[in-house]
């Protein structure tokens, strides 16, 4: 099977960074939470109706690679504060992002599912709650597991092994920037050739698409550019060539979709990706205030669905359970465009709706307990404010 049946994505789950340019008064980079809703849209709209022509695992290497940028910043900021990482507190602040709200999905998705899909598997239910959906996804592609309850979980188990990981290897190399930078360039291409060999000793590509150890370099490109934009020479280059840098982003970005090699697909793809998104968000960091492409990321509706792209992530799902049992046979991937066009409303609305709830109800409670432990957030509007 294509791999991208199976997008999913883990958004929003780094804390608002202060970034090195165009920060507002909290300390947000400006066209970050648009570049989120963007991400989180392109996998709603694969997953409802549009999986032909909406490349919705693109959306979840953007989350993968914004990842690795904020959690690399909001690391060299607090080694530049502290002197050094507070990695119990790290450790803590991850938690509470992360487990309060996906236990309200296990919880009111698992039990109260039960009236239109059925109880999960208890394995379905360990498998996310400690974040091996991945290779349990794994399972389901070589037939020795059913379907999954929550197969698009699978990337935040690839997050949180990223984020269990990092803090180690950050407090090695923070102090010696040139070797962390070969280290992370190290990664990326041991990322690549381990996803080659897969394929060549008959791996399918749905491994190289789900595994942790295939897939860090998505994440390890956001790290390189978040560590190499501290180098002042760096920021003065692009600040002139921020033009050619969106240029030659989008033109990757645009290349790895049109390829459909599938060799190329399970294997260069995600690196061309990542290359691409680093030369693009390198442009970006240094655009105008004025610029055309900035001001519609921060749209305010755009923001406002940035904001809550984690929870709207968790929740996207439910609704195909829902439309399978209480309108079975009205939509489906060979339907009319403008049934195809109302499932992905439907669905999208559903989303955010469910988003906005669980962050409510889970998420901002638990914003004054982060703060204690280091996190510089800041509550989310409670609707998406006219721009």
């Amino acid at each position: 099977m294509d791999s991208a049946n199976f997008t999913g994505a883990r958004p929003g789950g780094a804390e608002r960074s202060t970034g090195e340019t165009r920060n507002d008064s909290h300390g947000r980079i400006a066209g970050l939470d648009g570049l989120r809703a963007v991400a989180v849209l392109l996998v709603v709209l694969s997953h409802y109706g549009f999986n032909r022509e909406v490349p919705g695992a693109l959306g979840v290497t953007i989350f993968f690679f914004l990842s690795g940028y904020l959690i690399t910043t909001l690391l060299l900021r607090e080694t530049a504060r502290t002197g050094t990482v507070k990695k119990r507190d790290f450790y803590i602040r991850r938690f509470l992002r992360l487990s309060p709200e996906l236990a309200f999905l296990l919880l009111f998705s698992g039990l109260g599912g039960a009236l239109y899909v059925g109880l999960p598997r208890v394995m379905d239910f360990v498998a996310a709650a400690f974040y091996f959906t991945n290779y349990y996804h794994v399972a389901h592609i070589y037939g020795q597991v059913e379907g999954l309850r929550w197969p698009h979980l699978w990337s935040l188990a690839v997050e949180e092994h990223y984020y269990i990981l990092y803090p180690l290897v950050f407090s090695l190399f923070w102090r010696t920037p040139k070797r962390f930078t070969v280290f992370l360039i190290g990664v990326c291409v041991a990322a690549l050739a381990w996803r080659c060999v897969a394929i060549k000793i008959g791996l399918p590509g749905g491994y190289t698409y789900v595994a942790s150890e295939a897939r860090i370099d998505s994440i390890a490109y956001g790290c390189l550019l978040a560590l190499l934009s501290r180098r002042e020479a760096w920021r003065d280059f692009w600040a002139k060539h921020w033009i050619a840098a969106q240029v030659i982003g989008v033109a990757l970005l645009v290349s790895s979709l049109l390829i459909r090699d599938p060799f190329f697909r399970d294997t260069f793809r995600y690196s061309m990706q990542g290359l691409g998104l680093a030369f693009a968000f390198a442009g970006l960091l240094q655009v105008r205030p004025g610029n055309v492409g900035l001001k519609l990321l921060e749209v305010a509706p755009l923001v406002w669905m940035g904001q809550m792209s984690y929870g709207a992530y968790l929740w996207h799902l439910e609704f195909a359970h829902l439309s399978e049992r209480f309108l079975p046979g009205v939509f489906h991937e060979e339907g009319p465009l403008a049934m195809r066009a109302l499932y992905a409303l439907l669905a999208t609305s559903f989303a955010f709706g469910a988003g906005y709830v669980s962050y409510r109800l889970v998420g901002e409670p638990m914003l004054a307990l982060r703060k204690r432990f280091g996190a510089h957030v800041e509550p989310a509007p409670k609707h998406a404010a006219k721009g």
